[in-house]
């Protein structure tokens, strides 16, 4: 696992790089230049898109995507004319041009301004998908490896840039490569994978092999608490996968099954199979007491 986060390492090295000269600037026609600075917020913000944009152009021969430390490199700072960080600037080595880059820091903008000024075209393949993205139970049935199902929103800031290199479900994936790391957004899915592997939380995971299942968070009702799977709450998991120490284990989807039904839910509130589900009378059908009642259920008091 460790050479392979070193080779992941030394090809991220490669999409960019970090220079302090403008020797180095020179090497290519077209550079695009990120200046930065290691205390400023909005750097930090931006860092994970400038990744992802320099993997989409590491295959040019024509364009270089560099950084520069603001902080370490005052000449440089002073000859491009850089007053605050982050500040984006392209050179065109040809016509000895600089460009500034001075809309919204999207990464469809960038795009859209590198290539204007360059001939470098973005590369999608050039990216390294660690992750696939379930559609359908056929998507899980498929795979010869062990499976670990991460079931999320797309709604959730955590998991908007999941094809991103550095996020974290492709590093750690990147860890196990014994095991194919999936995807399930449960909006786009359809509920038969939520039903399934009786999953009524989200975020979630569902490990998967032969006579093994292993579930975190999937059957918990308590969103106050689970409500975030960090990268290194992934990482512990998939390290002590075959063990109880974090989640539980099941031989068969029939003893998940029977577990979760066993369970009770909240309140007035029992658990089926891949949802919760409220008392199901409407409100006509019910006095004014007995609504209370179910409106203080649902909501744990």
């Amino acid at each position: 696992m460790k050479l392979l986060f070193l080779l992941w390492a030394l090809l991220v090295a490669a999409s960019h790089r970090d220079i302090s000269s403008t020797q180095e600037i020179l090497e290519k026609p077209y550079t695009f230049i990120y200046f930065h600075a290691d205390d400023c917020q909005f750097c930090q913000a931006f860092n994970p898109d400038f990744e992802y944009l320099a993997s989409l152009y590491n295959a040019s021969k024509n364009l270089q995507m560099v950084r520069i430390d603001g902080r370490k490199h005052k000449d440089l700072v002073q000859l491009f004319g850089v007053t605050s960080f982050p500040t984006l600037k392209l050179y065109d080595a040809k016509e000895k041009q600089i460009i500034s880059y001075n809309n919204p820091r999207s990464k469809e903008n960038i795009r859209r301004f590198i290539e204007e000024h360059s001939d470098a075209v973005a590369t999608e393949t050039n990216l390294e998908q660690n992750v696939q993205v379930v559609e359908s139970l056929a998507d899980i049935d498929t795979s010869s490896k062990p499976v670990l199902l991460a079931f999320v929103s797309r709604r959730s800031l955590d998991w908007k840039d999941y094809f991103y290199p550095n996020h974290f479900y492709q590093r750690v994936a990147r860890e196990f490569p014994q095991v194919d790391f999936k995807l399930v957004f449960y909006e786009s899915a359809g509920p038969e994978v939520m039903q399934k592997y009786h999953v009524s939380n989200i975020p979630s995971l569902v490990f998967l092999d032969t006579n093994y299942i292993k579930v975190f968070n999937s059957y918990s009702t308590n969103q106050l608490v689970n409500h975030v799977i960090s990268e290194d709450a992934l990482r512990h998991f998939m390290l002590h996968v075959r063990e109880e120490e974090q989640g539980k284990s099941f031989a068969t989807e029939a003893d998940l099954g029977a577990f979760v039904a066993a369970m009770d839910f909240e309140g007035h509130m029992q658990r089926k199979g891949g949802m919760n589900v409220i008392d199901s009378r409407t409100r006509g059908d019910m006095t004014l007491e007995e609504e209370y009642s179910a409106l203080l259920g649902s909501i744990g008091l």
